[in-house]
């Protein structure tokens, strides 16, 4: 549609420059015919300059519609310009919406992920100990009407095999430390002690159990570790203390030496 507009507009100029040259030449024509008397000088010298300024006016007529073309072409470059910034910047903005908007969605739809799993976790525990929860009611209502030790037992008995199983089907699993190497990283220490039958380092009592989920330790087995044989500990005693007297000894020995050489010393000089 620019370029229409352009070439019409060419055409236009075109046609008023024609229709100026047309109008000079019947003017040129009328003045030849009107008669053949001379001219004075004044006159030729006062229209010759018209007729030049009238033909410089023609040319830079001529000349005007190409610069005014030229004009309305850097125009219309600069308004094109303008249109393909514009157009930039709306398409940004419309990426930077959309990009925020996928943003948004994005973090809903984690949120959403997570507390659904939340639930399903909090699910899966309580169905597991819903049983275990039937059994303790029903324990402790028979309580009410039985006073024999061993049916008590043995409902305590079905609701820690209930518990055990809720713990199976959860995936804990318990740590048993008794007589394995102390693992500080399973294993929490509470004691030491001696002992003939567990060697050194190796736990020796477990006073709680620790337990772990899917390889994640939840809480660390407290365990009394073997500090050795009561033997062994007595004869390095010993050993010890007889190194600690025979190096006293040697001490001694030293000192009397010491002091017999002082005294040698000392009666040889008198004697000179």
């Amino acid at each position: 549609m620019m370029s229409k507009r352009k070439e019409n507009k060419r055409k236009e100029d075109a046609e008023k420059v024609e229709r100026q040259a047309s109008t000079a030449a019947e003017q040129n024509s009328e003045e030849k015919t009107t008669g053949d008397t001379a001219v004075p000088a004044e006159e030729s010298s006062n229209s010759s300059p018209s007729a030049g300024s009238d033909s410089v006016d023609s040319r830079s007529e001529e000349k005007n519609p190409e610069g005014e073309y030229a004009q309305e072409k850097g125009s219309g470059g600069e308004e094109d310009e303008k249109a393909k910034l514009k157009a930039q910047v709306e398409d940004l903005q419309a990426r930077y919406m959309r990009a925020k908007a996928e943003q948004e969605n994005y973090r809903k739809r984690v949120q959403r992920q997570v507390s659904e799993a939340q639930s399903d976790a909090k699910l899966k525990t309580v169905s597991e100990f819903l049983t275990v929860y039937d059994h303790f009611r029903l324990a402790m209502d028979h309580a009410d009407d039985n006073t024999d030790f061993q049916t008590l037992k043995q409902g305590m008995d079905m609701i820690y095999t209930e518990f055990s199983k809720a713990f199976e089907n959860l995936g804990l699993e318990e740590i048993d430390a008794e007589g394995k190497t102390f693992d500080p990283e399973l294993h929490e220490a509470v004691g030491q002690e001696s002992s003939d039958e567990v060697p050194e380092g190796h736990v020796l009592k477990q006073w709680q159990k620790g337990y772990q989920l899917d390889d994640r330790l939840i809480r660390p087995a407290k365990v009394i570790v073997s500090a050795g044989s009561v033997a062994k500990d007595a004869s390095e005693e010993a050993s010890a203390s007889n190194e600690n007297e025979s190096e006293a000894g040697e001490g001694c020995a030293k000192t009397e030496e010491s002091a017999n050489e002082t005294e040698t010393s000392g009666s040889s000089w008198n004697e000179e």
